[in-house]
């Protein structure tokens, strides 16, 4: 399955000898992609959707029927977590995750998300700061420029 709609995405698998590609049409893709769908963007609005579609059968039904994610955790990983992070379970949590798995051009800048963490401050909510080791420095402006 191709997902992006480009010609290099298309050309890769192609080049590889993959006897199916299956993609929606897009950018002169012709003669890359076997299997290819067109794409129904009032039908399919969610790139999750599409996806899925990509997945199933070309001619199938349209009632794409998706499974929504589910987060569990241990209670024992919970209160390792609130112990080790100080958090008060009695007020609400703001989750930031500033990272850009393509560098910065495609994230925010640090004072959008402290803008956010502000506001959020002032209504008594607590802040966190998700990331890796690559998102250190951004993490570290936010704080900067935050109230607390």
């Amino acid at each position: 399955i191709v997902l992006p709609g480009s010609f290099k995405s298309a050309l890769i698998p192609w080049l590889a000898g993959i006897p199916i590609r299956t993609g929606f049409v897009g950018e002169q893709r012709w003669g890359l992609l076997n299997d290819i769908r067109k794409l129904d963007k009032q039908a399919l609005p969610l790139n999750v959707q599409r996806y899925v579609a990509l997945a199933r059968e070309k001619n199938c039904e349209r009632d794409i029927g998706l499974l929504h994610p589910r987060l569990i955790v241990e209670d024992q990983s919970k209160e390792k977590a609130i112990q080790k992070f100080g958090i008060d379970q009695d007020n609400r949590i703001l989750g930031l995750c500033p990272g850009a798995e393509f560098g910065p051009a495609k994230r925010w800048p640090a004072r959008y998300f402290a803008q956010t963490a502000n506001a959020m401050l002032e209504q008594n909510w607590q802040v966190c700061i998700f990331g890796s080791e690559k998102d250190a420095i951004i993490a570290s402006q936010i704080n900067e420029i935050c109230k607390g």
